[in-house]
């Protein structure tokens, strides 16, 4: 689950997608220039249903994040795209990085290389009585201006 990473931490989260914000992730993101400084290669569909998408370091390849998505299927049209756990690199250099950090590092890194648009409030709302591990943001108004894709966690 934690691909090359040296200390992996993993925690539930349950964040809901948009279709166009899934459909923008699950084709990765490639380096082409020196300047892009992340990789997000996707894993084919495992049998649980489940995509993981590694977000790596493009220099070195090392990969920092995992995020583990649960797409809408056909025979469960009413359930959403979700982003229903993240894998962390948890020490950085020395430095301890928490789930809550983790989650807010990959929706800031995610919504500015992708473009992700605005969750709806009906997403929100279901993200956030879907979610396991809640995560409390105590600047939830910076977030939000500064993501868009977080109302809840």
């Amino acid at each position: 689950m934690a691909g090359n990473m040296e200390e992996p931490m993993s925690a539930a989260w349950g964040l809901v997608l948009s279709d166009a914000d899934w459909e923008k992730l699950r084709v990765g993101l490639q380096a082409y220039e020196m300047e892009d400084r992340w990789l997000y290669n996707v894993d084919e569909i495992d049998v649980s249903g489940v995509i993981t998408i590694h977000i790596q370091r493009s220099w070195t390849g090392i990969e920092i994040y995992a995020i583990h998505v649960k797409p809408r299927r056909d025979e469960e049209p009413d359930e959403p795209t979700r982003i229903i756990a993240i894998t962390w690199e948890q020490n950085k250099n020395g430095i301890l990085i928490t789930e809550e950090q983790a989650k807010i590092e990959v929706a800031i890194l995610t919504r500015g290389l992708l473009h992700f648009t605005e969750v709806s409030e009906a997403e929100a709302q279901a993200s956030q009585s879907a979610a396991t591990t809640g995560v409390t943001l105590a600047m939830e108004s910076t977030v939000n201006d500064t993501l868009g894709m977080l109302k809840v966690i």
